[in-house]
This record gives structure tokens, C-alpha cells and sequence, in this order.
């Protein structure tokens, strides 16, 4: 079966210490019908759709689900997917990719599954600034705002905004975040003037009040 399709299993490729995979070999799930690259490059579009799907993507077995009501925000998720060769079921308010195999490299990438989950990809802290840029760009498109003095990212998930703080810091930004009481969100703030955060460092009050009471 495997021969008469140039195919093997992964379980048998991974014991062949000559393996070497190229740009022209793929990867597929067992039984499924698509297949993506064994090396996929990542271009400022692949890094903008992964900061859109930490944004507001969702994930589960054989599938995965971005939503947005921007249309030009979907058209450009479906032309990054099609590009990679998967397929996109689209309705105006989402798109969904009906694929085990991405959804699994979402998984093995750390970005989580629901909002309180949500990381970074674990690779993102070594890509250069530009892809970084894009991955920021991405999630702003999906969970963020752009004003006249700054860039705002939203998220309720705690470690997400620690992820960023890291990601604004390679870059050379300043950043703080906040916690709203309204839906207990997090508001990471990147202004563009320096001025425009302060320079010493607040004291968290919360963990200062949990101090004093021990």
C-alpha cells in the first residue's frame, strides 16, 4: 500500500537515521484527505494568520475555527490556508479548516485551544522583528485596537499576557498591562511615545496586599 503511493509511516520514517525531508516532500494524516509540506516557511503571512488564531482562533480534534465579521480579516486567513494547501469552510462570521493534521500542529505549536489557554507559538521569541510584527499585526486584526497614542491587545488569558510583554520587550517596546474587571480582561498597552508609560515600575497591588496579609 505504502509503496505503490512513494509513502511511508511516520512511525517507520522517523527510524531511518538517512531521512532527510526536503521542500518537496509532505506530510498527511493517516486516512485523510490533504497533506501540508513537511517544511512550511514562515513568510509574515504564515506568522500573521498564527497571531490571528491566538486571537481568535479555537481548536479541536479534526478541526479548527477562526472568527471574525471583517471580510478582508477571512479572505486573507483563507488565502494563507490555501497556500499551505487546506481546505476552508466559509460563512460570514468564521472560517473552519476541517483538518486533523494543522489542527494537531496548532496543538504541538502551544497556541491552546480556548481563550483561557492561549499562548504564543513557543518558536515566536526567536523569529526576527519583522515576522514578530506580523504576528502582532495578526492578533490585533482579531483582539486588539489601534488609537491615535498606542495599540492595545486584549486577552483573558494570563499567560498569553506575559507572552506578550516578552515578545514587545525583543522588539524594544515598552508595554504594561492592566486587568479590567469588565469580563476579567487583560489590556496589554504598547504606546509609540515612550512618555507615554511611565519609566518606574508600579507596584502590584494585588500581590503587595496578598504580602501583607501573610
Amino acid at each position: 500500500y505504502y509503496r505503490t503511493r512513494g509513502q511511508l509511516p511516520l512511525r517507520v520514517a522517523l527510524q531511518l537515521p538517512s531521512l532527510s525531508l526536503g521542500s518537496s516532500d509532505w506530510v498527511a494524516w493517516r486516512g485523510g484527505k490533504h497533506r501540508c509540506p513537511a517544511i512550511i516557511e514562515v513568510d509574515a503571512d504564515v506568522a500573521w494568520l498564527l497571531g490571528l488564531y491566538v486571537a481568535e482562533g479555537s481548536r479541536r480534534a479534526g478541526q479548527f475555527t477562526i472568527s471574525n465579521t471583517d471580510q478582508e480579516i477571512l479572505d486573507r486567513a483563507e488565502a494563507v490556508l490555501s497556500t499551505l494547501g487546506f481546505p476552508v469552510y466559509r460563512t460570514p462570521r468564521a472560517i473552519t479548516c476541517c483538518s486533523t493534521l494543522f489542527s494537531q500542529l496548532i496543538d504541538w505549536l502551544g497556541c491552546g485551544g480556548y481563550a483561557r489557554e492561549k499562548r504564543i507559538p513557543f518558536p515566536t521569541l526567536g523569529w526576527s522583528g519583522p515576522l514578530l510584527d506580523a504576528f502582532l499585526e495578526g492578533f490585533v486584526a482579531g483582539d486588539g485596537s489601534v488609537e491615535t497614542t498606542r495599540t492595545s491587545l486584549w486577552s483573558s488569558s494570563e499567560n498569553l499576557v506575559g507572552d506578550f510583554l516578552l515578545v514587545c520587550s525583543r522588539l524594544g517596546r515598552r508595554a504594561s498591562a492592566t486587568k479590567r474587571s469588565v469580563r476579567q480582561l487583560w489590556q496589554i498597552s504598547i504606546p509609540y511615545r515612550e512618555h507615554k508609560l511611565l519609566t518606574t515600575v508600579p507596584l502590584p497591588h494585588l500581590l503587595l496586599l496578598k504580602a501583607r496579609s501573610e
